[in-house]
């Protein structure tokens, strides 16, 4: 991508600017992604609008794999407003549709798709290294100070830290990023995500618009009803993650196959694993019929998951993400070619002599 200078607070004004332009009778299509991140961004954008009386006409959850199907969708509606979702690969189609569009997202950027109508809010137009998670830019927009605390859930919910920290500060006590999964912040988060594998996302962002505190949340029933429930089924996946587990030592690699589960299981338990083998890349395959959902983590220093699953996916489907966090979506037929592409990637990167 062609080096950036853009300017974080001109970013951050010409995104209040399209969100004071908005009107009542608008035709608005929000989208959020299908994770925290994702669901707690579209609450406090929600919550942001309404302040001036606007309502989005309708509101859809997308995982990232679904952008490229969807993205016609944008043309049933005046207005589109995307959050945490990488889109900007799609710049091309974006532009033909000819509609006023606000991304919020903080993915490695493919193109610097702002102009007159697309409004592309993403700290790493300036600095590639910005790690600010959608939750705190959404924050930082609306200077919402009321749901702070919801803010906070959100953003160590995707490893926001070192750069979130006039938000964090006071409420997370943390030394570094290691530490930010030992608070209640975190642990709220936790029960949020068992949620949204147990009721969807529909119901849980309709639960978190409806409670105003973080004392609220910790009590409410159908919430912590469901964390019982999904303990159970994460420890299934978790035996199934060790079962299948397929280990190469030289590359740092830990892969398995767990099933069909939900996205939010994988997701979950492939952060906790990196964390506990920080020195291992961490892939977990789930099962969606013709498809394999890929998760990986790595909390080490070398590799840029994100860009190395752009790179091994081209033409088997599509994948992408951050430097420690990333996903995928490949046809089954070609998983080993994906698997087989990924060995090589890092046996690169690693240094390890092929036997001869």
């Amino acid at each position: 991508m062609k080096k950036l200078k853009r300017n974080l607070n001109e970013l951050y004004s010409r995104t209040r600017e399209f969100v004071g332009n908005l009107k009542e009778d608008d035709r608005i299509l929000l989208i959020h992604h299908r994770d925290m991140d994702g669901i707690i961004s579209a609450v406090l954008f929600q919550k942001f609008l309404e302040k001036d009386g606007i309502s989005p006409t309708e509101i859809v959850s997308w995982a990232n794999e679904d952008a490229e199907d969807k993205v016609e969708d944008i043309k049933n509606f005046d207005k589109a407003v995307v959050l945490d979702i990488d889109i900007s690969y799609l710049w091309r189609r974006l532009n033909e549709l000819d509609k006023e569009i606000l991304l919020i997202d903080h993915h490695s950027p493919v193109k610097d798709m702002n102009n007159k109508k697309i409004v592309y809010m993403n700290p790493r137009l300036v600095d590639e290294n910005i790690y600010k998670p959608t939750s705190y830019l959404v924050w930082k927009i609306s200077e919402d100070n009321e749901r702070k605390w919801l803010a906070i859930v959100g953003t160590i919910s995707d490893a926001g830290f070192d750069d979130c920290k006039d938000l964090l500060k006071g409420e997370i006590k943390a030394k570094s990023k290691d530490d930010i999964w030992k608070n209640k912040y975190a642990k709220i988060g936790f029960r949020i995500n068992a949620a949204l594998t147990q009721i969807g996302f529909d119901r849980v962002r309709n639960i978190l618009l409806g409670i105003g505190s973080f004392e609220e949340l910790e009590k409410n029933e159908e919430i912590n009803e469901c964390w019982k429930k999904y303990l159970e089924e994460y420890n299934e996946v978790k035996k199934r993650f060790w079962k299948n587990l397929e280990e190469y030592k030289k590359i740092k690699l830990m892969i398995s196959k767990v099933g069909k589960v939900d996205r939010p299981l994988t997701s979950s338990l492939a952060t906790e694993l990196s964390f506990k083998h920080k020195t291992k890349i961490v892939v977990i395959l789930r099962d969606q019929g013709d498809y394999y959902a890929v998760n990986t983590r790595f909390q080490g220093d070398g590799v840029h998951l994100g860009k190395l699953l752009r790179k091994i996916s081209k033409g088997l489907d599509g994948g992408g993400g951050h430097d420690h966090a990333a996903g995928a979506t490949i046809r089954k037929k070609d998983i080993g070619i994906f698997l087989n592409r990924l060995i090589r990637e890092l046996e690169t990167i690693f240094k390890v002599k092929k036997a001869k």
